[in-house]
């Protein structure tokens, strides 16, 4: 005689009724032993309670794994600024190709064009002029630092937010984690 497999007694523990596997089970002390055997252990994992994770789950198994999710200073500035980079390139997109479609020539929109460029020149010279102060002011406090053109500038100034990242990175960052602990340094 053969016996019942273990996906027709799992079925059958499921609740999926076979005329073919009743019957069977009716003429088979030995399937029918195992079938309570296997009804047994489900009720016994039914009755485990279910765990339900905290809100500190997420993060503990982070930090055991070593993925570190808390954003350094440069990381937050650049995502802050991305929706601004991303609009200004869209409106740069949308007026090149108005131009190029010859909107801006037919129409007063080149009033208003001529009136925001006004604009921007003059932002450009406020601007330049901060630029020129701030210089003079690294001249006079920082001899040492050689700043004679808006390039050695530009570099100065890089060197700068770089300096700071590394201290946010390497410096602030491990201290905020000692000081208010891991679950308050892993932030979104």
């Amino acid at each position: 005689m053969s016996h019942l497999t273990m996906a027709q007694l799992l079925e059958y523990v499921d609740g999926v009724r076979n005329d073919i596997v009743s019957a069977h089970l009716s003429g088979c002390a030995e399937c029918r032993a195992q079938l309570q055997s296997l009804i047994a252990m489900d009720q016994r994992i039914r009755a485990i309670p279910p765990d339900h994770p905290t809100d500190l789950f997420g993060p503990q198994v982070m930090s055991r794994l070593g993925v570190r999710e808390s954003s350094s200073l440069v990381w937050t500035v650049v995502r802050n600024l991305a929706p601004l980079i991303a609009l200004s390139a869209v409106t740069g997109i949308v007026f090149v190709v108005l131009n190029v479609a010859g909107v801006f020539g037919s129409s007063n929109i080149g009033d208003s064009v001529s009136a925001t460029g006004k604009i921007a020149g003059s932002v450009s010279q406020a601007i330049d002029g901060g630029l020129s102060i701030f210089r003079s002011w690294t001249q006079k406090l920082l001899p040492s630092v050689i700043v004679g053109s808006s390039s050695t500038m530009v570099f100065f100034l890089l060197a700068v937010f770089g300096g700071v990242a590394l201290l946010d990175k390497f410096i602030f960052n491990p201290l905020w984690r000692r000081r208010f602990g891991q679950s308050s340094a892993i932030q979104q």
